[in-house]
C-alpha cells in the first residue's frame, strides 16, 4: 500500500502546484475571476487524493471512495466556471449543479455493483 500512497501524494503535490500557479496567475492578470475559480477547482480535485489515501484505513470506506469522486467532479465543475469567465461564456448554474447532483448520486448507486457491471 506504501506505493500507492506514495503516488497519491504525488498527485496531491502536483495539483497543488497548479493550485499556486493559477494563484501566481490571479495577482498577476486582467483575468483575475477567472484563475482564481480554477485554482479552487485544482484545491478540489485534489482532495481526492486526500480521500483516496483514507480509503484503506477507514471503518466506512464507501464515504471516502465516493468523496474521492465527488471533489474530482466538483474540482472540474469549478474549472468550468473559470473557463467559462475566461472565455467569457455564461455559465448556467442549475444545469451544472444538476449534473454535478446526478454524477454523485450514480455513483453512490453503482458503488455496491460488481466490477465490470455494464
Amino acid at each position: 500500500m506504501g506505493g500507492a500512497i506514495s503516488l497519491l501524494a504525488v498527485n496531491f503535490i502536483i495539483a497543488q502546484i497548479f493550485t499556486v500557479a493559477f494563484l501566481t496567475i490571479a495577482v498577476k492578470s486582467r483575468q483575475r475571476p477567472a484563475a482564481l475559480w480554477c485554482a479552487a477547482g485544482f484545491v478540489v480535485a485534489s482532495l481526492s487524493a486526500v480521500c483516496e489515501a483514507i480509503v484503506p484505513f477507514s471503518s466506512t470506506p464507501r464515504l471516502f471512495a465516493i468523496g474521492a469522486f465527488a471533489s474530482v467532479l466538483g474540482g472540474l465543475c469549478l474549472l468550468r466556471f473559470g473557463l467559462g469567465r475566461f472565455y467569457e461564456v455564461p455559465v448556467r448554474w442549475t444545469v451544472l449543479c444538476a449534473c454535478f447532483l446526478a454524477g454523485v448520486a450514480l455513483d453512490v448507486a453503482i458503488y455496491d455493483l460488481p466490477r465490470g457491471t455494464w
